[in-house]
């Protein structure tokens, strides 16, 4: 009886090989166009508002209408949680928590916002780690512990 260990193993490596070239394909990806970006899904399609594509740790406002990336966006309470979240990401902190983060706006006027980022730690009972005071007007985030952050 041959031995057809050898040819059932290169068989399994290039079916593994390929799926895994499939699977990359139906990703959604970043595309330019005439000086604009814009992230597409695996059907080819523009997505809009809030997207944390695959394999990306930050947030992306794309516009609610054409798709198009606001590398800008406006400092409101629809998106200081993600801008705050994006700044922390970029001075390293609150990377590793072993609870997932929930971003909250817990007071707003004319000059600032403030957001308090906890952790559920039972149903219905949440933890505050911190509580940053963001400036309208400078754009600056002010925490209650630790250093400031430009968003």
């Amino acid at each position: 009886m041959k031995n057809y260990s050898g040819i059932i193993k290169t068989v399994l490596i290039a079916l593994a090989v390929s799926s895994a070239g499939s699977f990359a394909a139906l990703a959604g990806e970043w595309t330019e166009s005439e000086g604009t970006w814009y992230y597409t899904d695996e059907s080819g399609q523009y997505e809009t508002g809030w997207i944390k594509p695959d394999g990306e740790n930050k947030w992306y406002l794309l516009d609610q209408e054409t798709g198009a990336w606001i590398g800008k966006p406006a400092l409101n309470e629809a998106n200081v949680c993600y801008l705050l979240e994006n700044a922390l990401v970029d001075a390293g902190l609150y990377q590793n928590e072993p609870e997932e983060l929930i971003y909250k706006v817990s007071y707003s006027d004319s000059d600032s916002i403030q957001v308090v980022i906890q952790y559920e730690d039972a149903p219905d009972v949440f933890v505050s780690i911190n509580t940053y005071t963001v400036s309208r007007k400078t754009r600056k985030a002010r925490p209650n512990v630790g250093d400031s952050l430009i968003l």
